[in-house]
């Protein structure tokens, strides 16, 4: 048996979204022996394969979809507007899936990793918000199916799609890899790890290079541990140890050594950070310079993350390591496993 998987890109560009349908792909393939083929729109590439899977260029063409996705009964649509066409209005998605799912018997699986833009009235988001929104709803209505990442997402397509749909809430994965086990806190390196691409790298070390400190002066951290960006911001104190990019092995294994691990994320939106998520499946203790308001995913100041005046108490590794065990029994129920199990489900393999 074989499902469709369509994606913006795949790896190695540069994709959340494709790093989520490949890791998917892969667990399906050994849970259940099923097959994916990986369908790109809206990126091009010149090979034919990635990890064994079989790869299609899916053009933005009537003709290109119907040749595509009518030889499969099974699909799942990755959907995030602006990753197939760049003013977030994939109105040729919607109407090709329309025509398609008109005349097949095929089941949808829509995965909403984001659903519509908002901005101010001066950037072109606001004023393309509503069609955004109309796309997105559409597609809701044509799916069998709809899993999301944040529980307001979830709320957002019930509302958008009353006709009895309920959206089933995933939160991301770690595409850096999901230890089987993880070390306690007491056991792991005294290394604080900042995980991101330049924009989270500038943040942390010139925004809140003063919470840095403080944080790493209170659980006595000797280092600083710097994926993902190669910028050197003038650090000293304690140093930086410059990783940039690296392989999610090697991004694993400083994980799994790391004590705690910094991020100032959009507040209510957790679930959907990858940077999170990898923190949580290797048992890092998140710190974060400010709040965020992400209740309504199961995330709680204390529980899963602490704030920099929380280190300014007795008993403190304890504390520490019970958010480390509470992060990762979080994530243990939405893993890797756990997600292609439901998404298996809800293709009806």
């Amino acid at each position: 048996m074989e499902i469709l998987q369509i994606v913006p890109k795949l790896p190695p560009s540069i994709s959340g979204v494709g790093d989520y349908a490949l890791l998917i792909a892969k667990q399906l393939r050994a849970t259940y022996g099923l097959e994916s083929r990986l369908v790109i729109a809206g990126a091009h590439r010149n090979d034919d394969s990635l990890d064994g899977f079989a790869i299609e260029i899916l053009g933005r063409h009537a003709n290109a979809l119907k040749s595509i996705v009518g030889r499969s009964d099974r699909v799942c649509l990755h959907y995030v507007g602006y990753g197939y066409q760049k003013r977030g209005c994939p109105i040729w998605l919607l109407r090709e899936l329309t025509k398609w799912k008109s005349t097949n018997r095929a089941t949808l699986v829509t995965v909403f990793h984001e659903l519509f833009a908002t901005g101010p009235i001066w950037s072109s988001s606001f004023w393309l918000s509503p069609v955004q929104k109309l796309i997105a709803t559409k597609i809701a209505r044509l799916s069998d199916a709809v899993v999301t990442n944040r529980q307001e997402y979830a709320n957002m397509l019930s509302r958008m799609s009353p006709s009895g749909l309920a959206p089933v809430v995933l939160p991301v994965l770690s595409n850096v890899g999901e230890p089987a086990t993880v070390k306690q806190y007491a056991e792991r390196k005294p290394w604080l790890v900042l995980f991101g691409g330049d924009q989270w790298a500038e943040d942390a070390l010139v925004l809140h290079a003063n919470t840095i400190r403080a944080v790493c002066d209170q659980l006595e951290l000797d280092r600083i541990v710097q994926i993902g960006s190669n910028l050197d911001f003038g650090f000293k104190t304690p140093r930086v140890e410059i990783m940039g990019v690296l392989p999610a092995a090697a991004i694993s294994q400083i994980l799994s050594q790391s004590k705690v691990g910094i991020l100032n994320y959009y507040s209510g939106y957790l679930g959907k950070s990858g940077i999170f998520a990898a923190y949580c499946a290797h048992g890092v203790v998140p710190i974060f310079p400010v709040p965020n308001h992400s209740q309504a995913d199961g995330l709680f100041h204390g529980q899963h993350y602490l704030l920099p005046n929380d280190l300014r108490t007795t008993g403190l590794e304890s504390r520490l390591s019970l958010v480390a065990e509470n992060v990762r029994r979080w994530y243990l129920g939405h893993n890797l496993k756990q997600t292609a199990t439901t998404v298996a489900e809800l293709l009806k393999i």
